[in-house]
C-alpha cells in the first residue's frame, strides 16, 4: 500500500488546515515526517477562553469577564503566554492550562464573583484566610457585603482578645452558661420543687375567682 510523497504530503496539509481551524494542533512536515506539536489556543492573547486549572479544578474564563477591573484575572487574560508565566505557577502544555497552586473551594467564589458581581464567603473558611485570597486575586474588599462590619462582628463574638468588649463579652457568656447549668440542677432537687399539695387548691380558687 504504497503511497507517493505527493499524496502524503496532500493528506498532511488537509489534517493541519483542520487543526489550524480547531486551533488545537500545527502539524510539520520535517524530513517527510509528520510530527505534532501541541500548542494550546490559549497562548494566544486573542482567545476567548483562558484555561486555569486553580488548586487541582479546571475553570474555562472568558477573556471578556475580565478586562474591566485591574485584578489578577484582567492580568492574565490581557498578557501573552509569556507573560502569563511570570503570574501562574506554570503551564501544563498538553492541555494548555495554566496552573495556580490556590485553594480550589475559595476559587469557586472568585470565578463566581466575576460572572455575578456580587462577592461571597465560603462559610468554612476563616475571614484572614478569605482577605488573603482577595490580595492574591488583586479584588477590592469593598465588594464583599459590609467586609468591615462582618470582620468586626466576627472578632467581637469569637476572639476574646481582640478587644476589652470582646472579653467582657465572653466572660458573661460563660457566667450565663453556668447560671443555667446550675439553674437546671436546682430545678431538678426535690427542695426546690413546688409542693403538688398547693397546685390543687390554687387551681381550686381559681375557679372560684372566676365564678
Amino acid at each position: 500500500m504504497g503511497q507517493s510523497k505527493d499524496d502524503i504530503v496532500f493528506c498532511i496539509t488537509k489534517i493541519s488546515d483542520y487543526f489550524d481551524i480547531v486551533g488545537s494542533s500545527i502539524f510539520v512536515l520535517t524530513n517527510n515526517t509528520a510530527k505534532i506539536i501541541l500548542e494550546s489556543s490559549s497562548k494566544d492573547p486573542n482567545d476567548i477562553y483562558v484555561r486555569l486549572r486553580i488548586g487541582g479544578k479546571s475553570f474555562y474564563v472568558r477573556r471578556e469577564l475580565y478586562i474591566n477591573e485591574r485584578t489578577l484575572m484582567h492580568d492574565i487574560v490581557e498578557s501573552t503566554h509569556e507573560q502569563r508565566l511570570a503570574l501562574v505557577d506554570g503551564c501544563d502544555p498538553s492541555t494548555g492550562e495554566y496552573y495556580m497552586e490556590r485553594n480550589s473551594r475559595i476559587a469557586d467564589f472568585i470565578i463566581d464573583f466575576f460572572y455575578t458581581g456580587s462577592l461571597h464567603k465560603p462559610q468554612n473558611i476563616c475571614i484572614e484566610k478569605f482577605k488573603e485570597e482577595l490580595a492574591y486575586w488583586k479584588i477590592s474588599q469593598k465588594h464583599a457585603f459590609f467586609p468591615s462590619l462582618r470582620l468586626s462582628t466576627w472578632k467581637f463574638l469569637e476572639d476574646p482578645q481582640s478587644s476589652i468588649p470582646a472579653a467582657m463579652f465572653a466572660i458573661l457568656s460563660v457566667f450565663f452558661v453556668f447560671a443555667s447549668v446550675f439553674g437546671l440542677i436546682l430545678g431538678s432537687m426535690p427542695e426546690f420543687q413546688e409542693d403538688p399539695s398547693n397546685a390543687s387548691a390554687y387551681h381550686f380558687m381559681h375557679v372560684k375567682t372566676n365564678e
